[in-house]
Order: structure tokens, then C-alpha cells, then sequence
């Protein structure tokens, strides 16, 4: 768009001194009827020179504008190359996100599975430990009842 505006102030700027200098001969084409005959040889030249002036300045614009046109497909293939190496990291990083979250969750269940083991064994381990030590307290508790009863049969 920038472009556009600048190639339409060039085009102005350019037009503006062409126009008025045709204004200015259609201005001293008054004052120059009476000196008509003196100036006719001159006016063919002017004119001559005058359209090859033109001639030379709608080809300088042409290849302006063919420099403008090449400058900006070329920029448009250029984005277009970037927006597709876009579109493939963007593919690529979606790739490497998903993985990453497959692993993540992997990993969370097996961590969740190991603390429930551990959990488990620990539990399991208290259990015996507390078992281990009602077996040994029964054993001394069955022993000294019995122990007893031995003591009250003999003293009896």
C-alpha cells in the first residue's frame, strides 16, 4: 500500500510540471497569435521535443513500475516462503508437544503406580511389624498365664 502511494506522489510530481507546462503554452498561445509567423518554425521543434520529453518519461515510469512489480512479487514469494517455514515448525512444535505430553503422562502413571506399590509395601511391612509384635506379646502373655497355673497347681 506504502508503495502505492509513493508510486502515485512520483506520478503526480511528474504529471503536474508536464500539465502545467502545457498550461503555460495554451496561456502564451494568446500573446503569440500576433507573432504567429516569427514563432511557426519554433513550434514544430518545441513540439518534437516536447513529446519526446514525454516519450522518455512514460518509459522512465514503465520501468519503475516494472522495477515495483519485481520488487514486490518477489517480497510476496518471499512471505509466502516464510509463512509455509511457519506452517512446518508449527506442525513440527505440535509434534514435539504431543509427544512430550504422551511421555508426561506416561511417566504420571507410573510414578502414581510405584507410590501405590511403595505405599502398599510400607503398609504391608507396619502390618507384620504390628502382628509380629501381638504374636510375641500373646506368646509372653500365654507363658506367663500358663506359668501360673503351674505355680497355683503345685502351691495348692
Amino acid at each position: 500500500m506504502k508503495k502505492l502511494v509513493k508510486l502515485f506522489v512520483f506520478v503526480l510530481f511528474v504529471a503536474v510540471p508536464l500539465f502545467a507546462q502545457g498550461a503555460d503554452s495554451v496561456a502564451n498561445a494568446a500573446p503569440a497569435a500576433a507573432t504567429v509567423t516569427s514563432e511557426r518554425a519554433a513550434v514544430p521543434a518545441a513540439n518534437v521535443d516536447a513529446t519526446a520529453e514525454l516519450k522518455a518519461e512514460i518509459a522512465l515510469r514503465d520501468s519503475l513500475m516494472a522495477v515495483q512489480q519485481n520488487a514486490c512479487s518477489v517480497e510476496k514469494d518471499s512471505l509466502r516462503n516464510a509463512i509455509e517455514m511457519e506452517r512446518v515448525k508449527s506442525a513440527n512444535w505440535e509434534q514435539s508437544y504431543n509427544t512430550v505430553k504422551k511421555d508426561n503422562e506416561t511417566c504420571a502413571k507410573f510414578l502414581s503406580t510405584t507410590y501405590e506399590a511403595s505405599e502398599k509395601s510400607k503398609a504391608k511391612a507396619e502390618d507384620e511389624r504390628k502382628s509380629a509384635a501381638m504374636m510375641s506379646t500373646s506368646s509372653f502373655i500365654g507363658g506367663l498365664g500358663l506359668g501360673m497355673l503351674i505355680m497355683w497347681l503345685i502351691i495348692d
